[in-house]
């Protein structure tokens, strides 16, 4: 089981949260929740998180913005680099994203295979569940 995992979903759309949360369940994992990236900074400089998805297009503070001052955050208190995977249906150049401090991406819409295969690069001891009885979701609204 994946419980222990820390995992921080980060977008502006209830819908898109719900429909994360509730995916990573399918696999094991009980994740917190963001609705905007300077939240995600708030939350991600308070606890440690195993991976956060970044949505890149929110209102306050912007996910590329957030990614970029959980880094400082980490650099200042040498903290451990969590993995930051800009999870978004943007078209943002790969250079922009690592610029920003963005370690990969996951496209929306994804299913739950894709989720879990995002999970199995990034997390340690993550245990993937089988996908077969799995939904898709993340698709276009």
């Amino acid at each position: 089981m994946n419980g222990g995992l820390g995992v921080l979903v980060v977008d502006d759309s209830p819908s898109n949260l719900m429909l994360a949360t509730d995916a990573l369940e399918q696999c094991g994992v009980v994740a917190s929740v963001a609705s905007n990236g300077f939240k995600a900074v708030e939350l991600a400089c308070e606890r440690r998180f195993d991976i956060i998805l970044m949505d890149l297009q929110m209102p306050v503070m912007d996910g590329l913005k957030a990614t970029s001052r959980i880094r400082q955050f980490e650099d200042r208190y040498s903290r451990r680099r969590t993995p930051v995977v800009a999870f978004s249906t943007s078209a943002v150049s790969s250079d922009l994203l690592a610029a920003s401090g963005v370690d990969d991406r996951l496209s929306k819409p994804c299913n739950t295979t894709e989720l879990q295969a995002c999970l199995l690069r990034w997390c340690d001891g993550f245990q993937p569940v089988d996908v077969a009885v799995t939904r898709p979701y993340f698709q276009t609204h």
